[in-house]
């Protein structure tokens, strides 16, 4: 999974708030690169929507991310690119 403005990857990572449930999401990592605002600036996402977005643009029924089939999903997409406004998939 890459970045659709630097070409970095995405990398996942864990949020944890005090008294909060924890999500995943995913990030680029050139964005944490940079100090005072330099890093990239695309955005992050949610785990949950990230999958729901792959699942819609596969034609999956989409029920949650527990129920996602990540090893069909290897399969059959070679290339994710993460974008400011959508999410593409280059497929083998």
């Amino acid at each position: 999974m890459f970045c659709g403005n630097c070409g970095a990857p995405y990398t996942r990572k864990t949020a944890a708030r005090r008294g909060k449930l924890h999500h995943k999401y995913w990030s680029c990592k050139d964005r944490i690169k940079g100090k005072r605002g330099n890093g990239c600036k695309n955005r992050n996402i949610k785990e949950d929507e990230l999958l729901k977005i792959i699942s819609d643009k596969l034609g999956w029924r989409w029920v949650d991310s527990e129920h996602f089939d990540s090893d069909a999903m290897l399969r059959i997409v070679k290339r994710i690119v993460i974008t400011d406004n959508d999410v593409l998939l280059d497929l083998l």
